[in-house]
């Protein structure tokens, strides 16, 4: 029932994203702080509202930053993708097509890592000892 719950809270806040990348893809820079939060408020839904752990935004912050940090492939896609928005028409489907996809694998990392840290809450482990080994 909970992967239900997640699975569609990553729908409908990739689907936010499509829709502010759509609109906002001829304004440079325009989307990136729009964008950033809702994927902040999408970490915030599945971590502390759907899986109820109570993790700080600091720590939400690390998590999202290590996970795009580690996509250096997705960053150059964003960034090739960038020199094709302000085509209009075609530059909004690009645009909202790479944020869909950065959000949506974005909310499927917090999922897994989510997923993990409940199984070992479940084995009697602390949640200080599970943060620290992620």
């Amino acid at each position: 029932m909970k992967l239900n719950k997640q699975k569609k809270c990553v729908a409908y806040f990739t689907a936010d994203n499509v829709g502010i990348a759509a609109l906002a893809a001829q304004i440079p820079g325009g989307d990136e702080l729009l964008l950033s939060g809702v994927e902040a408020l999408m970490a915030g839904a599945i971590v502390n509202g759907i899986y109820g752990f109570s993790l700080s935004k600091t720590f939400m912050s690390s998590m999202v930053s290590a996970y795009l940090g580690n996509k250096v492939g997705m960053t150059a896609f964003k960034l090739t993708s960038k020199a094709v928005t302000w085509i209009p028409g075609i530059g909004n489907a690009v645009n909202a097509t790479v944020a869909g996809a950065t959000t949506y694998a974005l909310g499927n990392f917090i999922i897994d890592q989510c997923e993990k840290i409940q199984k070992e809450l479940e084995r009697g482990k602390k949640i200080d000892e599970i943060l620290r080994g992620l």
